[in-house]
């Protein structure tokens, strides 16, 4: 009877280093995938950044047009030459481009949220990992 009950207990031990190993392992693996969506969201703010200071320079080159005459001259630069535009056309540009940004930075407003969304859920995971660990390493120690 004495070997019987030693033997539930070595197995019983095995069986919870395993669990051990597996749920750490586990918990590495949540661990990387968190550090790769905090990267993820990092780089996604910087480009968002970029994208509202180009916002506010087109606003602000859309003020300026709006305030010359039907008449005034209007040089785009390409390259290293500055060719001659007619304001409407220029307008227009600036208006697509404003369009553009704003709807790339709703994009990314949403690629943000999920990514967010994301990290929260893994975050939750890790927590629930690491109270799991502690438990089975508690219960290690009182065997």
């Amino acid at each position: 009877m004495f070997k019987f009950l030693c033997i539930n207990r070595s197995k019983a031990k095995l069986d919870t280093m395993s669990t051990l190993r597996d749920l750490q392992r586990e918990l590495e693996n949540k661990a990387n995938d968190l550090s790769k969506l905090q990267k993820d969201i990092a780089k996604n703010h910087q480009v968002r950044k970029k994208y509202t200071v180009q916002l506010g320079e087109n606003e602000l080159v859309l003020k300026e047009l709006d305030l010359l005459n039907e008449d005034a001259n209007v040089y785009k630069l390409i390259g290293p030459v500055l060719v001659k535009q007619d304001l409407a056309e220029a307008n227009a540009n600036v208006r697509k481009r404003i369009e553009y940004i704003s709807a790339e930075l709703k994009r990314l407003d949403a690629t943000v949220q999920d990514l967010e969304d994301k990290q929260n859920s893994n975050k939750d995971t890790i927590l629930k990992l690491q109270q799991r660990i502690q438990s089975l390493q508690a219960g290690k120690g009182k065997a």
